[in-house]
């Protein structure tokens, strides 16, 4: 290698970072249509309790509903955001129903046993006012996990579990986060 490619070489070196720092600012700046509002408690100031009453289930797969509900009050809890109160004392209620849940198999062994699983989960969530008034909703809100299938049938269950108390979780957080936090 010459002198003269050596002083490209190094002058790109030093080029690199600022054309990946122009590149990140106008990735920024484009408008995606998500819009992050300012971190905090974005509801009214009236709003100052909320009430997560035990989620429809409309699915087949019994106890969804008590998982996804106590993940939720668990998640605003945990927050301090506001309180969580009864229906009935409270300044807005958490109205959910869960639409949709899925479970496949996706992938197999060489004898054609199922031994990677998907469940899908999707929830309808409103949250409304004492007067009815709807202060943020998502109808389609929708998370994924995988799990294993093992032999031991104790394990698969726990398996199984754990990938749906996953699913609670991420959905309870990005229910809690787009609330206060401003994601619309």
């Amino acid at each position: 290698m010459n002198n003269g490619s050596r002083s490209i070489t190094g002058s790109l070196i030093y080029l690199i970072p600022s054309f990946a720092l122009i590149f990140v600012l106008l990735m920024s700046s484009s408008n995606c249509g998500y819009t992050l509002a300012q971190k905090g408690n974005n509801l009214p100031p009236s709003i100052k309790s909320i009430a997560i009453p035990v989620m429809r289930n409309d699915t087949m797969e019994a106890g969804l509903e008590a998982l996804l509900t106590n993940e939720l009050r668990r998640r605003f809890a945990e927050s301090k955001w506001v309180d969580l109160a009864d229906v009935e004392d409270a300044d807005a209620t958490m109205v959910g129903i869960i639409t949709k849940f899925k479970l496949s198999p996706i992938s197999f062994s060489t004898s054609d046993f199922a031994v990677e699983y998907r469940a899908s989960m999707e929830v309808s969530v409103r949250l409304v006012d004492r007067k009815g008034v709807t202060l943020w909703e998502d109808h389609h809100l929708a998370k994924v996990r995988e799990y294993r299938s093992v032999i031991d049938i104790f394990a698969s269950e726990a398996n199984k579990v754990e990938a749906y108390r996953r699913i609670a979780r991420d959905i309870s957080e990005d229910i809690h986060d787009r609330i206060f936090d401003g994601f619309q």
